[in-house]
């Protein structure tokens, strides 16, 4: 598999999980526990649903897409195993995933998957929150993978997110903004969460509209882990919400950036938003995979 091709997954997925992650701000130190059952605190306001039918097949064409999440299920096409455990347990440093045979990896084997709910489920689908599809796409792997995996949290390296000296470079989201000059939907209506901007040359620019910078911590630990090397945790101290924008460019989805690098993506962040990332050491939680079957077909 290319270097290329990997961009264009990882970025797939980025777009399809971004709002997630900006609602959510899941901390990528603490993903949702391998079949644990919800706390009443974080109990889902509608029924958890598991897809009624599902089609997995190998792809043997190399051409990937799909829309991922879609109104009535899952649907993505080359799809390597990895890369759907990072989608069900919200791992996107992949190199938290442990124990994985080579066949899962990138490069190796990818998968069609359509997977479909109930038809008298699809209203509330629809309403799922995150962690409940999440449910959903790890009940699957579980059913047709025949996956066993837990979590385990051990000291690794990381990197904290913090203020720089002369303070951040973004403002706090206003409640209600239309965002007049900012992103907005096929409806005209703003989106919030985070979202790519083609800039051409494969450079990029996030754009971020009342996003909890724990969800910039989350984007920078996993689909731009290449470029930053470790996980990332914040320790900002902002609790807001807050509209930002940063460039990202090309060579950072295929090489590895060292902190004195011009252009390296440290000193882009705290260029752009006034943040730096600071060496440290963290508990992090590692997705270790006990067992896991090639999918049958049918």
């Amino acid at each position: 598999m290319t270097e290329c091709l990997v961009r264009r997954t990882l970025v797939f997925f980025a777009a399809t999980w971004m709002a997630f992650a900006a609602t959510s701000a899941i901390a990528q130190t603490s993903p949702t526990p391998v079949a644990a059952p919800p706390s009443a605190k974080n109990a889902p306001t509608t029924k958890p649903i598991v897809f009624d039918v599902a089609s997995i097949r190998r792809n043997k064409t190399g051409i990937g897409g799909g829309s991922g999440l879609t109104d009535d299920g899952y649907v993505v096409r080359n799809m390597f195993p990895v890369v759907l455990l990072g989608s069900a347990y919200q791992v996107w440093d992949f190199k938290r995933i442990l124990g994985l045979p080579d066949w899962c990896n990138f490069g190796n084997e990818g998968y069609d998957v359509n997977a479909k709910v109930a038809e008298s489920d699809i209203s509330e689908w629809r309403k799922q929150s995150p962690k409940d599809i999440q449910g959903a796409l790890q009940a699957l792997l579980q059913d047709r993978f025949q996956l066993k995996a837990h979590f385990e949290t051990r000291d690794a390296p990381a990197f904290a997110l913090v203020v720089a000296k002369n303070g951040p470079k973004f403002k706090v989201a206003v409640p209600g903004d239309t965002y007049p000059n900012g992103l907005h939907d096929g409806e005209g209506k703003p989106i919030i969460g985070m979202r790519f901007k083609d800039e051409g040359a494969g450079n990029q620019r996030l754009i971020a509209q009342s996003v909890p910078i724990a969800a910039l911590s989350l984007y920078l630990s996993g689909f731009l882990n290449r470029a930053v090397g470790r996980p990332v945790v914040d320790k900002t101290g902002l609790t807001g919400t807050y509209d930002f924008t940063m460039p990202i460019l090309a060579e950072w989805g295929t090489t590895h950036e060292v902190e004195e690098t011009e252009a390296s993506i440290f000193t882009t962040i705290q260029e752009a938003l006034g943040l730096k990332l600071e060496p440290t050491k963290t508990p992090v939680e590692f997705l270790v995979i006990d067992h896991i079957e090639r999918p049958s077909e049918n």
